[in-house]
C-alpha cells in the first residue's frame, strides 16, 4: 500500500507491506493519525492494523464468519473496528489489548438476508442466492447504528443489532404494492 503526503506537492511518504493478497478496503483511524486497518483477500486474519510511522504490522485480526470485505471505525470508540463480510456478517473487533470480536446479529424484515443466512457456505439448492452487500456506514452520531446497502438495493439500518429500517428494492416495492 502507498501513502502519499499530497499537502503541497504531493509525494510518496510510505510503502506498507505484509500481505501479497488484494486489498479489498482500508481505514485511516479517526482517533490516531498512525493507525490505518486494512482488509485483505485471505480467508483467516484478513483484517490488518499497521502502524504508519513505523511501517509496522501490528495486529493481524479475523472477522467472525466469512472474511471482511468493509471496514469502518468505530467514531465513538477508540479502539472498535467494525466490519463486514460480502453477506452481510458484522463484527464488531476490539484492536487494544488482545483482540476480540463479537458478530451484531440482525434479520431483514423483508426477509430477503440475515447474519445467520449468510453464515452458510453456499446457497442451498433451490434457493435463491443471497444478496450480496456493496456499502458499510457507520453512524457518527450513534454508535450502534450501521447502515448496510445490497447489490440487490436491499437497504438496511440496524440500531443496536436491531432492524430499524428495510427497504426493498423500488422495483420490488412496487410489485408488492
Amino acid at each position: 500500500m502507498y501513502i502519499y503526503d499530497i499537502a503541497g506537492t504531493p509525494r510518496l511518504e510510505r510503502i506498507l507491506t505484509a500481505s501479497d493478497r488484494t486489498i479489498l478496503n482500508i481505514a485511516w483511524c479517526p482517533h490516531d493519525p498512525n493507525v490505518i486497518a486494512m482488509a485483505v483477500a485471505e480467508e483467516q486474519h484478513n483484517l490488518l492494523l499497521w502502524d504508519v510511522q513505523s511501517e509496522s504490522l501490528t495486529k493481524r485480526m479475523s472477522a467472525i464468519g466469512a472474511p471482511a470485505k468493509f471496514i469502518a471505525w468505530a467514531p465513538s470508540h477508540a479502539s472498535e473496528l467494525v466490519s463486514a463480510s460480502l453477506l452481510g456478517v458484522i463484527t464488531r473487533s476490539t484492536t487494544a489489548g488482545v483482540p476480540s470480536a463479537v458478530e451484531v446479529p440482525w434479520q431483514s424484515r423483508a426477509g430477503q438476508t440475515s447474519s445467520e443466512l449468510a453464515k452458510r457456505d453456499a446457497p442451498r439448492p433451490g434457493y435463491p442466492a443471497l444478496p450480496r452487500l456493496s456499502a458499510l456506514r457507520l453512524n457518527a452520531l450513534a454508535a450502534d447504528r450501521y447502515a448496510l446497502g445490497f447489490e440487490s438495493g436491499l437497504l438496511v439500518v440496524l440500531t443496536g443489532g436491531v432492524v430499524t429500517m428495510d427497504v426493498p428494492h423500488k422495483d420490488d416495492a412496487m410489485s408488492d404494492a
